[in-house]
């Protein structure tokens, strides 16, 4: 139920679950350690603190929901639970190279400690709907591509930096962080990041 409510990723899904649930019913005790805010039933749980985590050797089973690439902590007991709460807004040139387009993204990931499965949607601006490696990362990706018009756009693109060179050739002053703050309704919380030919921005959905 926590999975679905945060729609989760989960390595091994199925034998994970089960195994959690079996413990949980059998009262064995299971830590869950949440690192940020989500809204969650959490019963049946031991919460952890941070300090907990340090000390993985103590514990046998334990729940990390996180959506970061890398924690701070390793462990072969940590099932962890990826919420899919992170949307990307893309921006880039024409006819960018798709294999160019995932290794930057790759890239801004690892940069910003991002798992991969934290990622829910990106979106892009209208003139863009058929920018092939666009649609490449979202089928990579397998989330839905959301396509930004210049109107929308505009609505929020004072907001962010300026580029007169993008105005010129899209019809707003910006794309990825507009379309990262449309993607998540203004929370905003990493700003356009450039790479070849290709800017990322991100923002986080409420769970």
């Amino acid at each position: 139920m926590i999975a679905k409510r945060l729609d989760g990723y989960i390595e091994n899904f199925r034998d994970n679950v089960l195994k959690v649930n079996s413990m949980i019913v059998n009262n064995k005790p299971v830590g869950l350690f949440i690192d940020g805010d989500y809204n969650i039933d959490t019963r049946g749980f031991t919460i952890l603190k941070y300090e907990d985590m340090l000390n993985l050797d103590k514990r046998n089973n334990v729940v990390v929901i996180s959506n970061k690439q890398k924690l701070d902590f390793e462990s072969k007991k940590i099932i962890k639970l990826v919420p899919k709460d992170i949307v990307l807004g893309v921006g880039c040139k024409k006819n960018i190279d798709s294999k160019h387009m995932k290794d930057s993204l790759r890239e801004f990931l690892y940069i910003n400690n991002i798992d991969k499965n934290a990622i829910k949607a990106i979106g892009s601006i209208e003139i863009k709907k058929d920018e092939q490696a666009i649609i490449d990362l979202a089928n990579y990706l397998g989330v839905p591509f959301k396509i930004f018009t210049v109107e929308e756009i505009a609505q929020v693109d004072y907001l962010y930096s300026e580029s007169e060179w993008v105005k010129k050739n899209v019809g707003v002053y910006s794309v990825a962080e507009p379309c990262a703050h449309l993607l998540s309704e203004g929370n905003m919380i990493i700003e356009k990041q450039k790479f070849k030919g290709i800017t990322f921005s991100a923002g986080r959905v409420n769970k």
